[in-house]
C-alpha cells in the first residue's frame, strides 16, 4: 500500500476548488473508505514504525490562506478529517491570510496541524540563496511557529516544490523530520521522508475520482508517475 497526500491552497467560491467541490472531495474519500491520517502517522509508516490501512490519505494546505479557516475548517470538522497547513510566517495576519487567533482555534480542534512553509516563500532556483540565507529564513519561520503555537515545527513544505540536495541538508540540520514536495505520486514504505510526494487538487470531483483509481493500483500509479514527474 501507499499513502496519498493531497495538496490544496485556496478553498473559495471564485477559485478552482470551491467549498462545494472540497466537500465533495471529502465525501468521495469517505465513500471510498480512505483513512484520514496525521502527518506523524504518515512519517511513522514510511519509516516502518506503524501500519496503516490500505487506503490512507492526508490533506495539506499550502500558504495559510484565510479561507482555510472560513471555508475548509468547518468541512474538516464536520467529517473529522485531519490536515496540515503550511504557514508562510511573514504572511500571518496579513490580508487574505490566517491570523494567530484563527490558527490557535484550528490547532486546538485536534484535527489541524501547522508547519513551516518558510518565512519569505522564496523562489529557490531563481534567487539562489546561500546555505546560510536558507538556514536563517527557515529557522525564523520555525521560531515564530514555536513562539506562537508552543510547538516544534517538524515538517516543511518546499515553496513552489523547488528543492535540491543542499535544501534537504538544511532541513535535516534545522531539525525537521520531513519535507513535502510537488513531485507527483503516492508514498510507499521506505519513501525518503524529505521528498514526500503529493498530488495537487485540480478541480471537480471527477478529477479526484480518477486519481483514486490510478493510485489504488501500484502498477498504474508507477507508470503515471514516470509520465508526469511534476504536478
Amino acid at each position: 500500500m501507499s499513502v496519498l497526500i493531497i495538496c490544496y491552497h485556496n478553498i473559495n467560491k471564485n477559485g478552482m476548488i470551491t467549498p462545494e467541490i472540497f466537500e465533495k472531495n471529502i465525501k468521495l474519500l469517505i465513500e471510498k473508505k480512505y483513512y484520514s491520517a496525521t502527518l506523524d502517522e504518515v512519517y511513522n509508516y514510511i519509516n516502518g514504525k506503524k501500519t496503516l490501512p490500505d487506503k490512507t490519505v492526508h490533506l495539506t494546505f499550502d500558504d495559510g490562506y484565510k479561507d482555510n479557516y472560513s471555508e475548509a475548517f468547518p468541512i474538516l470538522k464536520k467529517y473529522g478529517f485531519k490536515a496540515t497547513v503550511f504557514l508562510i510566517t511573514s504572511q500571518v495576519g496579513l490580508l487574505g491570510h490566517l491570523n494567530w487567533e484563527e490558527i490557535l482555534e484550528m490547532q486546538d480542534s485536534g484535527i489541524i496541524d501547522f508547519e513551516s512553509h518558510t518565512h519569505s516563500h522564496p523562489r529557490y532556483f531563481l534567487m539562489k540563496p546561500s546555505k546560510q540565507e536558507l538556514i536563517d529564513d527557515i529557522m525564523l519561520s520555525k521560531n515564530i511557529i514555536k513562539g506562537n503555537l508552543k510547538k516544534e515545527s517538524k515538517y516543511f513544505c518546499y515553496p513552489y516544490g523547488e528543492y535540491d540536495e543542499l535544501y534537504v541538508d538544511v532541513l535535516k540540520s534545522a531539525g525537521f523530520l520531513g519535507g513535502l514536495t510537488l513531485d507527483i505520486g503516492s508514498n510507499d514504505i521506505n519513501q525518503n521522508p524529505y521528498l514526500l510526494k503529493r498530488i495537487d487538487a485540480r478541480g471537480p470531483e471527477k478529477w479526484l475520482r480518477n486519481r483514486l483509481v490510478i493510485y489504488s493500483n501500484q502498477f498504474f500509479s508507477k507508470i503515471y508517475e514516470k509520465v508526469y514527474k511534476k504536478i
